[in-house]
């Protein structure tokens, strides 16, 4: 029949074009079909960047189809309001049936609006992957100045940054002690408040919105906060997080978990075995701690997708889900931000005995090629099985990439020592001298702050005269070697 598919796929952001493309690629004989609610799909940590570049009557150049252009596939713009598990068919808005043989849920996110009053005034927004929306959006704020942008993370600080570049005056309130405080340690978080200042961003930690105030005409013109100061603003955009959207799978029956998203296995199998899921929409764990977390990542959704579309119909890609790593990059200014994995505070919070390494070098290999930039490297390592548990990197856009190179190396469970013995390529003008590799330097700092550490000092490389020397200078550590090493550690621990 002609409204049957081997695959439909609700949802056309990056978790559905990923799991397409994959099927298509894994079981190019199947049929495809892929239904969306969005003419213009936006790529979500994009959103609040697209607000300033989008303009009426550029919709196709937002379009993801290209991606699709060469897989064998339909798309269909439309609602899907129903799902009936045991005859295997989903039923449109537009009163239309189609039959599967397996679904894949790739419904994405909503903004997690508080619950306050006056949010409903003309001027208050949230941050949604809706072109018109964010059309909207723009139009409201070109003669706004006085911009209060609620919400103290990513999403929060980037549009913070962004408003602030474009001569408005914005007002940045969180509930948190610091910004990005949950993804950072203090060392990163405050250059990053420092920057935000710089550019005259008002700040205003450790409270809420307690209500937003309007004028006659039900338009924003103020914000009251819980410690009852009152600051006069044009207009709220609310970065207070995203929620799962689950409404079709719980409709349907399917097992939800704590954080509200779709519980799934390691082949992103719902309760349905007839039915995937993958995105936002899922519930995510930790890498290390296994904990549910509310991470959502276009990174994560479109890795998901694949494993779905390597899998649906057999397991063709054995995987042991470990969780999610969590890769986060942002810019403010010229300055790049990354994390990977666990931070300091983090691994302190949850008990892991450990060890810090870190490196303050340059992005090229010496400032004389001109336009570099320094680097500062923060990595964290397990103590005793020596393997990396996050890193944090602040610097130029090099940063980026080297953030995935961790990211990498924490999925692998790389140790110290693999990491100092890393193999890497390098050009005088493009990246890190390979004598003063950032990754590398860090791995070396947290192996000589292990040995500082256990008391151990280890002295190859030196005669016997010299060791015997380094014992008086050190009478509370235990010196160790032969005599086949370099002597960099007798000066890094006098």
């Amino acid at each position: 029949m002609s409204n049957y598919y081997d695959v439909i796929i609700v949802g056309g952001g990056p978790a559905g074009i990923s799991t397409a493309l994959t099927i298509n690629a894994s079981y190019p004989e199947k049929k495809i079909l892929l239904l969306r609610e969005d003419k213009v799909p936006i790529v979500p940590c994009g959103m609040h960047y697209l607000i300033w570049k989008i303009k009426d009557g550029q919709e196709h150049e937002f379009l993801c189809d290209d991606t699709l252009k060469n897989v064998d596939l339909e798309i269909e713009i439309t609602k899907v309001v129903d799902i009936d598990r045991k005859k295997k068919t989903i039923t449109t808005a537009d009163n239309r049936v189609f039959f599967y043989d397996r679904l894949v849920l790739a419904t994405g996110s909503l903004p997690s609006l508080p619950d306050i009053e006056g949010k409903t005034a003309k001027g208050v927004f949230v941050v949604k992957k809706d072109f018109e929306y964010l059309l909207e959006i723009k139009r409201f704020l070109k003669n706004r100045m006085k911009i209060g942008i609620i919400g103290g993370g990513f999403v929060g600080v980037e549009m913070a940054d962004l408003l602030s570049q474009l001569g408005k005056e914005v007002i940045l309130i969180y509930p948190t002690s610091h910004i990005l405080e949950n993804s950072f340690d203090r060392e990163f978080y405050t250059i990053a408040e420092d920057l935000l200042i710089r550019q005259n961003v008002k700040l205003y930690p450790k409270v809420h919105v307690k209500r937003i105030i309007a004028d006659l005409q039900n338009t924003v013109k103020g914000v009251e906060l819980d410690n009852n100061t009152i600051i006069d603003i044009d207009a709220v955009i609310f970065c207070t997080g995203m929620k799962p959207n689950i409404e079709l799978a719980e409709k349907i029956g399917l097992e939800i978990g704590k954080q509200h998203g779709i519980v799934v296995d390691e082949y992103m199998r719902t309760s349905d075995p007839n039915i995937f899921a993958v995105g936002d929409c899922t519930e995510e764990r930790e890498f290390f701690t296994r904990q549910v977390t509310s991470m959502m990542l276009a990174s994560i959704a479109t890795s998901e997708g694949r494993i779905a579309g390597s899998n649906i119909f057999n397991l063709r890609v054995i995987r042991q889900n470990k969780g999610t790593v969590g890769i986060y990059s942002t810019i403010i200014g010229n300055s790049v931000f990354g994390c990977v994995g666990m931070t300091e505070s983090r691994a302190k919070q949850n008990g892991f005995d450990y060890i810090v390494g870190e490196c303050k070098t340059y992005d090229k290999h010496h400032s004389a090629f001109g336009n570099s930039k320094e680097l500062y490297v923060k990595l964290i390592f397990s103590r005793e099985s020596d393997v990396i548990l996050g890193g944090q990197v602040f610097g130029s856009v090099y940063v980026a990439e080297l953030l995935n190179l961790i990211g990498l190396c924490v999925q692998k469970s790389m140790t110290i020592s693999e990491l100092i013995t890393l193999q890497i390529g390098t050009h005088p003008v493009l990246t890190s001298s390979p004598a003063s590799y950032p990754i590398i330097l860090a791995a070396v700092d947290a192996m000589r702050n292990q040995l500082i550490q256990n008391k151990i000092i280890y002295c190859d490389f030196l005669d016997k005269e010299s060791i015997e020397k380094l014992k008086t200078l050190n009478p509370s550590k235990r010196v160790e070697g032969s005599s086949e090493s370099l002597n960099v550690m007798q000066a890094k621990n006098k």
